[in-house]
């Protein structure tokens, strides 16, 4: 099952293979957390946001919208 720490070797492994030249900390930063960003839904949950609502999880968060917002920012 996939977790925040699954999401975030996958991003730093991808990023390490796909990347032939030394990278600064701050992108290895901002690979997990943006890859670990769409679970940060969850934390709706104490908010009272139920499962199967739009902001819920694997709601927007999840989606190749939210994903083309984060990339272009």
């Amino acid at each position: 099952m996939p977790t925040v720490f699954t999401h975030a070797v996958v991003a730093g492994v991808a990023a390490k293979v796909f990347s032939g030249q030394t990278k600064p900390l701050r992108f290895w930063i901002a690979a997990v957390a943006v890859s670990v960003l769409p679970d940060a839904d969850v934390l709706g949950f104490v908010f009272g946001v139920r499962y199967g609502d739009f902001l819920g999880h694997r709601g927007c968060f999840h989606s190749l919208f939210f994903s083309l917002i984060v990339s272009v920012l």
